[in-house]
């Protein structure tokens, strides 16, 4: 279990799953009304969206119900359909009528129709490629193959199995790489934010304190953890914005962004934010302000195991946000 989102309604047959606990065949993993990201041991990743449920498999898994995103080499299922993959980005959406909804989103998956759960020995495999997607009767035949359109793939990246999810998918590069191919056009949010000057000019800023305090700089992050950073701040701000809790942040979800780093070299270990008028934004003076706090001051100066840092700003009508993790090396 490698990320729970939208509270703990997450369950290994009858046990609520925390972050890191482990499954094993012929185990059934659900969702309440909560998300969550599985990581498998041959390298893929699968996100289960809210009200699912799936059934962990010797060859694949069986999704029994609900909508679930795989990402690499995973083998997914249904009562009448075995997809089969090398390392594909796809979405199956199951219907109470046992009739499924496949996207492939990137790659390439060989649907075969299954009978009474059992693959027949004379099966012909239907290939369905990226960008393509097809309608999985009860009775394991494909039909309505469409490709999607550049709005349908763009609703699924902006949709549950995405959006929030900071843990990477297992072949994530793949579909950005093919999408970029495919859809041109398409604003998708796997793309590379824009570089923000004034993040770089704060971290610049504080690095500035640090030197006349006797202090080493921080180091930049390495650019997927700096992505991964950008991605959990990028909601943080946007909340903070729209009014939703003042000058503040989820606790919860910050332990969460913790977690979902506990196995990468470094962790985002202590945070510091501020609020005020964009008109007002100058990042000497935002430093200014956290170093005359005493809790702030100590947080960027007195952490000697912090050795990174990286921060983000965002601006909406009138208000600036800014906010900067330190990272440090995991035990």
């Amino acid at each position: 279990m490698q990320e729970i989102l939208d509270g703990n309604q997450v369950y290994i047959e009858q046990r609520q799953a925390r972050v890191r606990d482990g499954a094993r065949v012929p185990d059934r993993l659900r969702t309440g009304n909560s998300r969550a990201q599985l990581g498998f041991l041959a390298g893929g990743t699968a996100r289960i969206n809210r009200f699912s449920q799936l059934k962990l498999g010797t060859s694949c898994f069986f999704l029994t119900k609900g909508q679930v995103l795989v990402s690499g080499p995973q083998n997914g299922c249904t009562r009448s359909s075995r997809l089969s993959v090398r390392g594909t980005n796809y979405v199956i959406n199951l219907s109470e009528t046992g009739a499924a909804e496949l996207s492939v989103l990137e790659g390439k998956v060989l649907v075969e129709a299954l009978s009474q759960g059992v693959l027949p020995a004379q099966a012909r495999p239907t290939a369905v490629f990226g960008g393509n997607r097809v309608n999985l009767a009860a009775d394991g035949s494909v039909s309505d193959r469409r490709r999607l359109s550049a709005a349908e793939v763009e609703a699924i990246l902006n949709g549950p199995l995405f959006q929030g999810f900071l843990s990477p998918l297992s072949a994530q590069q793949a579909l950005q790489n093919f999408l970029q191919r495919a859809y041109p056009s398409l604003n998708s949010p796997l793309a590379p934010s824009a570089a923000d000057p004034n993040a770089s000019a704060l971290e610049n800023a504080v690095n500035a304190l640090r030197q006349q305090q006797g202090r080493p700089p921080f180091q930049a992050l390495p650019a997927e953890l700096a992505a991964r950073n950008r991605a959990y701040l990028k909601p943080v701000l946007q909340n903070i914005l729209a009014g939703a809790s003042g000058c503040d942040h989820d606790r919860s979800r910050w332990r969460a962004f913790q977690d979902s780093l506990s196995a990468a070299g470094l962790r985002p270990s202590s945070e510091v934010l501020t609020c005020g008028p964009l008109r007002d934004w100058d990042p000497q003076r935002v430093v200014a302000e956290w170093s005359s706090s005493a809790l702030h001051r100590a947080i960027l100066l007195e952490r000697p195991r912090a050795t990174s840092l990286g921060c983000s700003t965002l601006s909406q009508g009138e208000q600036t946000v800014a906010f900067c993790t330190l990272w440090t090396p995991n035990r």
